[in-house]
């Protein structure tokens, strides 16, 4: 078992941390934000390079390398790594995201696994030349010295692998026209920075070359960090809305430290907690000594703080639960403190299951009649208490110290010939005539015999019910 740290408050769990896709922007003025300080970045330290080489050139001595625009050492360098480190960074979260998106059959999301691996690949040479590097290790391993001054060996295929992914990211672009004008601008700029030819016969002067190629490739890396950012923030705004689209009819949404519970109809319920005719709805609270309460808002959705362990399933009622886990009251160590259900079940026949003729559908005079039991009555459930209908009427009283349970119906008459708890007729409840009331409070699984005992004495009350109404009203009858 973990031990609890005195350093780090109980509640810093890691819901509570920041996600990956947090770095996403989530406004289009986030996005303007991000290329105006680049801009402002980009301005900056060229300004400063270009002074300090105004100054330096003057007294005939050579700038220091961080601020020569041609170094990998310069502050430039360092901005352009510092860009497309936040590329790789921003096209990773995108994957994360985009991967779930439902219509992409093929799989065109692991382009950007691919874009996040050149960006760092990218960031890396930026930083610590490591082409130039390469080509030094490959002279010497060679012995030939014509691959130090050539760089062709590796621009055919880096070259390929970067045309490769620029094709599929274009493609990517498609239905986001914002991002895919950032990215063809991204495009331009590299080649006015790679082709040097286009700025010789421009008659730009020699001195001005090296800065006009930086400030080029900075421009196009900070267009192609803008495409990304854009095209992060559309796809995260496409899954918000679907989120919170979802959010108002979703079964799903608990509160914070419940688990929920799907249940389909005529399954996981006993039938005798129905209360009603078939195929009608039930809503009603039961609160217990345990904290146990439920209300039906929704037909087939349970929300609650821990599992509940039914008695048994109907043998002919197919279906499947699906459980969530939540988080319980550490205050109780596990135990569960705060219970609640919200369910419509329904039965659609009345001899869909066993637990069917335990209760009587309505009794005469139209009330409607409800189960309330205790632990022994429903093993494994484990409450008793009040039951209140969801508008406050009681629908019958189980003490809590009474294991052998009760029936009642929602005016709180006693059911067909079924005596409860509290009352005089019968003496005991129908459980203690029927010997099987729970020795020690301890619940217990009914067998075979005894559900079928229970379900005999049932019927046999029901039909004195019933003869005795039918007696008393037609001696009603007969007075009249």
């Amino acid at each position: 078992m973990t031990k609890t740290s005195p350093r780090y408050p109980p509640d810093l769990v890691l819901l509570h941390q920041p996600r990956l896709t947090d770095v996403l922007p989530s406004k289009p003025l986030t996005v303007i934000l991000i290329g105006f300080l680049g801009l402002v970045g980009i301005g900056t330290i060229v300004g400063v390079e270009w002074t300090l080489a105004c100054l330096f050139l003057e007294g005939e001595q050579q700038a220091p390398s961080a601020f020569d625009p041609e170094a990998t050492t310069s502050l430039g360098g360092w901005l352009s790594s510092i860009l497309l480190f936040t590329g790789a960074v921003l096209a990773f979260a995108l994957y994360t995201l985009r991967k779930h998106r439902r219509d992409d059959f093929r799989g065109t999301y692991r382009i950007w696994v691919w874009v996040a691996i050149a960006c760092l690949f990218l960031s890396i040479e930026e930083a610590t030349a490591l082409m130039k590097a390469g080509e030094r290790l490959l002279a010497h391993a060679t012995g030939q010295t014509v691959w130090q001054d050539m760089a062709l060996w590796w621009v055919v295929p880096f070259g390929l692998f970067f045309a490769i992914i620029a094709s599929r990211l274009y493609v990517e672009f498609d239905n986001h026209w914002s991002a895919k004008g950032l990215f063809i601008a991204a495009g331009a700029f590299y080649l006015a920075s790679w082709i040097p030819s286009i700025l010789q016969a421009s008659g730009v002067p020699s001195d001005l070359q090296p800065y006009l190629s930086q400030v080029a490739r900075m421009i196009g890396h900070l267009l192609i960090v803008l495409a990304i950012a854009e095209e992060s923030r559309q796809v995260a705004a496409e899954a918000w809305a679907a989120v919170a689209a979802a959010k108002p009819s979703s079964p799903r949404e608990t509160t914070k430290g419940r688990r929920q519970i799907i249940v389909h109809a005529g399954h996981s319920l006993p039938q005798g907690w129905h209360g009603r005719q078939f195929g009608q709805e039930e809503s009603f609270t039961q609160q217990g000594p345990s904290g146990y309460s439920a209300d039906t808002e929704g037909p087939k959705a349970f929300a609650a703080s821990s599992r509940p362990e039914w008695t048994e399933p109907g043998p002919t009622d197919p279906g499947e639960s699906e459980i969530r886990g939540g988080q319980r009251d550490s205050a109780t160590k596990g135990r569960a403190t705060d219970f609640s259900i919200s369910a419509a079940v329904t039965s659609s026949s009345p001899t869909s299951s066993p637990w069917d003729r335990l209760l009587p559908q309505s009794s005469p005079g139209g009330s409607e009649a409800s189960f309330a039991a205790s632990p022994s009555s429903f093993p494994k459930l484990g409450w008793g208490g009040p039951v209140e209908s969801t508008e406050g009427e009681a629908i019958s009283t189980v003490s809590p110290a009474d294991s052998t349970g009760s029936l009642a119906s929602s005016n709180q008459a006693p059911l067909p010939g079924c005596p409860t708890g509290n009352s005089s007729e019968g003496g005991n409840s129908l459980l203690s005539q029927l010997g099987l009331g729970a020795s020690g409070g301890v619940p217990r699984k009914l067998t075979k015999a005894e559900k079928k005992a229970i379900r005999k004495r049932l019927e046999e009350l029901r039909a004195a019910r019933e003869k005795r109404l039918q007696e008393k009203q037609q001696s009603e009858q007969r007075s009249t």
